[in-house]
């Protein structure tokens, strides 16, 4: 199943998906919701695959070159990170295969979590960000990259409270986790400030011993000068002056009038409120099962 072509039938869907950046790499579809599950099920997931799942600007390509560090001797030798870590949603739309990376395949998805099947087959690394500081980060990305003169107020109206978009539900259904999937939580807010402590739980997660060196090798190689400098390995290089918010925590709420403020707490406390979370929208390590608090 794993050399599976899909296409979307409907090209209306095509024109729809929301455009990455400028070399055309693709966001989750705000529609074909039938198409992206029926896609999913095309694939072959192996038991050993580690997918990284989060909502956009949540710590995803920091976590790629995370475990692409760890788990192998870290050549900087790629031209994109996608040839050590595809997306599986690119992957999906350009028809392309991943039966093709050997073993543990490192994934990447921004899917809603019933996107997957109940029998899927791998472990997941969920990282949750601050939602104030997701949206003002998306927003930046827009701007960098689609659509130059969008204003906040435009931003937070069409794409942030787009139900297709939506961060609360994406975040909640990853948290329910109905189905039981092999999670790994931790969140942006201490992978960046305690690097080490997310490394080390990441390795017993994965049932790995680094070595000293490795480990020093993945905090270099992920800091944030590093990456900056070989930012053209994670995608077209910013033009904007907003890559160090990308690493930043808490600048979110100064985007948000009082009454967006309101708003996103009745969300907040709609979606995400019963799930013990603390620096803003973030798991607490003593809360490692959040299914459990329902």
């Amino acid at each position: 199943m794993s050399t599976q072509k899909f296409s979307f039938k409907d090209k209306k869907d095509l024109l729809k998906l929301r455009l990455y950046d400028k070399v055309q790499r693709w966001l989750l579809p705000t529609v074909g919701r039938k198409q992206s599950e029926e896609a999913i099920k095309s694939y072959e997931f192996r038991d050993d695959d580690i997918i990284i799942a989060t909502y956009m600007k949540s710590g995803t390509t920091l976590l790629q070159m995370l475990l692409y560090q760890l788990l192998t001797d870290g050549r900087m030798d790629f031209t994109h990170i996608y040839q050590k870590s595809p997306f599986i949603e690119e992957t999906m739309v350009r028809g392309g295969r991943l039966d093709k990376y050997p073993s543990p395949r490192i994934l990447k998805t921004h899917f809603y979590y019933d996107f997957f099947p109940p029998e899927m087959k791998g472990r997941f690394i969920v990282c949750v960000r601050n939602g104030m500081d997701v949206a003002v980060s998306k927003y930046h990305h827009y701007l960098n990259y689609n659509v130059p003169d969008l204003t906040w107020q435009d931003f937070y109206n069409k794409y942030w409270l787009d139900k297709n978009e939506s961060y609360f539900p994406h975040v909640q259904g990853w948290l329910e986790n109905e189905h039981n999937f092999d999670i790994y939580y931790l969140y942006y807010e201490d992978l960046i400030s305690n690097k080490r402590s997310a490394i080390e739980g990441i390795a017993r997660f994965l049932n790995i011993s680094p070595t000293e060196e490795t480990i020093q090798r993945v905090i270099d190689r992920t800091d944030f000068s590093f990456m900056k400098e070989h930012q053209d390995k994670f995608g077209e290089p910013l033009p904007g002056q907003y890559l160090e918010e990308y690493y930043s925590m808490g600048f979110g709420r100064k985007y948000f009038s009082s009454e967006q403020q309101s708003m996103f707490s009745q969300l907040y406390k709609q979606h995400l409120s019963r799930f013990g979370l603390r620096h803003g929208l973030v798991i607490s390590p003593n809360n490692p099962t959040p299914a459990a608090s329902r």
